[in-house]
């Protein structure tokens, strides 16, 4: 329930609940939201709260389960055409195999192999699979420079 993981913030990961609770005191105001929710601790809930509380029940059980924390995996989730592409999108491709693609546009590509192509509404993330997990190092660099944290 809503309450006990608030309480459970409450006694694992203060800084958040803190954070959650300014945003809560001034709903509706973006600003406000924003600038909290950026200078939250980066930390999984997993790690915030739920291996040091007392108050969880795990319920063992024989599914498939992928945490989809990587793009290789979102497209092993997603699914795979004949030529292990995944295509959120329009995709023409000659030659090209093992690629993800999420896009607005139409993409055509040639002769291209574990790419990973993301379009945003106001950028596009080019990789290969293989560096995608790298990613942390990109939002970095984006960190640091005041004039590109608007793609954060």
């Amino acid at each position: 329930r809503a309450d006990v993981i608030l309480e459970e913030l409450h006694d694992h990961a203060p800084e958040i609940y803190q954070g959650l609770e300014e945003i809560r005191r001034h709903w509706g105001d973006e600003t406000v939201r924003k600038r909290v929710f950026e200078n939250l601790p980066s930390i999984s809930i997993d790690y915030a709260v739920m291996e040091k509380s007392s108050r969880i029940l795990v319920i063992p059980v024989d599914i498939p389960w992928s945490d989809v924390g990587s793009f290789p995996a979102l497209a092993e989730a997603l699914g795979k055409d004949s030529n292990g592409n995944t295509v959120l999108g329009t995709h023409y491709g000659a030659d090209t195999q093992n690629s993800l693609f999420v896009t607005h546009k139409p993409v055509f590509s040639l002769g291209v192999d574990n790419l990973v192509l993301i379009e945003a509404e106001d950028l596009i993330f080019v990789t290969t699979k293989e560096r995608s997990e790298e990613v942390k190092q990109l939002l970095a660099f984006l960190r640091e420079k005041e004039d590109l944290q608007r793609y954060l």
